[in-house]
C-alpha cells in the first residue's frame, strides 16, 4: 500500500481497535489533567466518595510555579510505567 499525500482540505476516517497493532499506543503518554467539575462528574457516576475516587483513579502533584494542585487520571499502564 503505497502512502497518500494529505492536503488541508483531505478528509480521512479511523477506527481504533484491538484488531490493529497500534491499538492504545498512541494515548499511551496521555497527561489527562481533571477540573474539580470532572472529578464531582466522574465520582458520582461511579458511587464513590471524592476521596475515594481520588485514591483510585487519579495521581496528584503540585505545580511548581503556580503551587497550585494538578490532578491527572491514572492511565490503565501507569503501573507499567513504574
Amino acid at each position: 500500500m503505497e502512502p497518500t499525500q494529505l492536503t488541508l482540505k483531505s478528509e480521512f476516517q479511523f477506527r481504533c481497535h484491538k484488531g490493529i497493532a497500534c491499538f492504545t499506543k498512541c494515548c499511551s503518554n496521555i497527561n489527562i489533567l481533571l477540573t474539580p467539575y470532572d472529578i464531582i462528574r466522574m465520582k458520582k457516576r461511579l458511587g464513590m466518595s471524592s476521596e475515594d475516587f481520588l485514591e483510585k483513579y487519579t495521581t496528584m502533584e503540585l505545580d511548581e510555579k503556580s503551587k497550585q494542585p494538578l490532578v491527572r487520571l491514572k492511565m490503565a499502564d501507569d503501573q507499567e510505567k513504574k
